[in-house]
């Protein structure tokens, strides 16, 4: 728990009113005009997000904000969640962590112990059951017909059929538990200050622990050269993970890996499909593609915000007050769409070459499943171009409608033409 000096309650009255923005971020509005909100966001100092003249956090969209908290080196900001009521809706691991949601000493031991899984050298290893896994879900998108949707068609069981199924070998009813749960994440974020967790949330991830505490016991007595395997007989000088550990950061990697690596997939697509032009240049000269992927990367993050931080003390962050205790918002995306940093952000350029973005994060918290996710979505879009090169949405004006949880941009449906 947190030991900060003072917390204030959500109160932004001794505040600027003019840098108060009062917008439900779940709502039909904010997920139908995303784009232009985070990109006029991003021109702005930190604001304060009201909704419904309730306080909800500190958002962070310029580009050089996101860094001054994440690259924070004089644990201004911290992870962890303090006791508050009302804060329990930003925990949903249940009061347990993993390696994104902690920081110091602790973080840097963790992500050691969990880079050899997603190491260059695994990536490697796993070409070939990538690439297979991706022509057979192509073969079933193929014979669907000339329409079809490439989100629930085809993305959405990249990551089962890639990391579940075929790099971590997890079984049906062990991926059937954890969807399960993961189902649920979204009853989090409506808890009431002081209440209680919903029962089919709390059922859900008492049935993923008992499903992964198994799965991690099955792997320590008969390892094999899967991910989990190698996560269990992870060394460093003699420190290993424990199964606590193993567990809780298992839910971060399935949590992450069955929605940023499906979105992001399907959205360049969405965006390759709505830029015929940079599609064709694409075509002509595929070697573009890694820096494409960027530019897809860049233009559509799979949300709009990462794990909150929480202000140690009172402090500034790009010049906007902040209280001690204050829940801070970082958002990826919007910083993506920084003017300083991109210039014309809203223009997509698979020639741009972007640096720094921040869909995955930076720094110690750059995501730890990143090279992978990169790898897959290469591949992905590269056989998915090769094998229907003249796809395209199926109305030339569609736009997605959005759901998850609070900080996901999750489409969906996009359909398309693959004649």
């Amino acid at each position: 728990m947190n030991d900060f000096n003072k917390i204030r309650a959500f109160d932004y009255s001794d505040f600027d009113s003019s840098n108060i923005i009062d917008i439900d971020l779940d709502g039909e509005y904010f997920r139908s005009n995303w784009e232009n909100i985070l990109a006029d966001w991003a021109t702005r100092p930190p604001i304060y997000i009201t909704t419904d003249g309730v306080p909800q956090f500190v958002f962070c969209a310029r580009h050089r904000d996101n860094l001054e908290v994440y690259l924070n080196r004089d644990g201004l900001f911290t992870t962890d969640i303090p006791k508050v009521p009302g804060y329990e809706r930003f925990d949903f691991f249940y009061g347990k962590t993993n390696v994104g949601m902690i920081d110091g000493a602790e973080h840097r031991r963790i992500r050691r112990l969990l880079d050899p899984s997603f190491s260059a050298a695994m990536v490697k290893s796993s070409v070939e059951l990538i690439d297979q896994s991706i022509d057979g879900l192509l073969d079933k998108l193929a014979s669907k017909g000339s329409v079809v949707d490439v989100m629930s068609d085809f993305s959405v069981h990249l990551v089962d059929a890639i990391l579940l199924e075929g790099m971590l070998k997890i079984k049906d009813e062990q991926r059937r538990a954890f969807a399960r749960m993961a189902a649920t994440f979204h009853l989090v974020a409506s808890i009431p200050p002081g209440g209680e967790y919903p029962r089919e949330y709390i059922d859900g991830f008492e049935a993923a622990v008992d499903a992964v505490s198994a799965l991690v016991d099955e792997r320590r007595n008969k390892p094999g050269n899967d991910m989990i395997s190698v996560m269990v007989q992870a060394r460093d000088q003699g420190d290993q993970l424990t199964n606590d550990e193993l567990i809780y950061n298992l839910f971060a990697i399935f949590a992450g890996g069955l929605t940023t690596t499906s979105i992001s997939t399907a959205c360049a697509l969405l965006n390759l499909a709505r830029h015929p032009d940079q599609l064709q240049i694409l075509q002509d000269d595929m070697d573009l593609l890694p820096m494409a992927i960027e530019e897809c990367l860049r233009i559509h993050a799979p949300g709009y915000l990462s794990f909150p931080r929480f202000a140690r003390q009172d402090l500034t962050i790009g010049g906007t007050p902040v209280y001690a205790g204050a829940v801070i918002g970082v958002s990826p995306q919007a910083a993506n769409y920084d003017p300083v940093v991109f210039p014309d952000p809203l223009r997509f350029d698979v020639r741009r070459n972007p640096k720094n973005i921040m869909t995955f994060g930076t720094g110690i918290h750059n995501c730890v499943g990143s090279r992978l996710a990169r790898f897959v979505i290469q591949a992905s879009l590269r056989k998915f171009m090769e094998r229907f090169p003249k796809f395209r949405l199926e109305d030339r004006n569609y736009r997605p409608k959005y759901i998850g949880q609070r900080g996901e941009l999750l489409p969906v449906s996009i359909p398309m033409r693959i004649d």
